[in-house]
């Protein structure tokens, strides 16, 4: 089976009880046991700061969970590949935001493989 892209919104509900997608965050979560992740650092920064002020101690378990895991390959944000997912956002910019913020998660897993 085909490694999960796993983005920000997800850990953040996840973490999160009070966001909106949380429960199904955990119901996922559980559905997806076993399963391998694909994950990049650009996610722990984002994870990191959304989360400075409500969760810290939560947030920083989970991204040491993910950087532990044997389930999970964290993909390492490079200056190429920033080039790359920054000329496809700028050819996106009059997309609607949900759709640009899919092409370059997309983009991210395409690269990788």
């Amino acid at each position: 089976m085909d490694p999960i892209f796993v983005d920000s919104a997800f850990v953040l509900a996840l973490i999160n009880d009070g966001d909106q997608y949380h429960a199904q965050a955990v119901r996922l979560s559980e559905q997806l046991e076993g399963r391998r992740f694909l994950i990049t650092n650009a996610v722990f920064f984002e994870v990191g700061n959304s989360l400075s002020r409500t969760h810290k101690k939560a947030a920083a378990e989970t991204i040491k969970q993910f950087l532990i895991s044997d389930d999970v390959e964290v993909i390492y944000v490079t200056a190429a590949l920033l080039e790359k997912a920054l000329a496809l956002y700028q050819s996106f910019l009059e997309c609607v935001k949900e759709v640009r913020d899919s092409c370059l998660a997309d983009f991210t897993f395409r690269q990788l493989f």
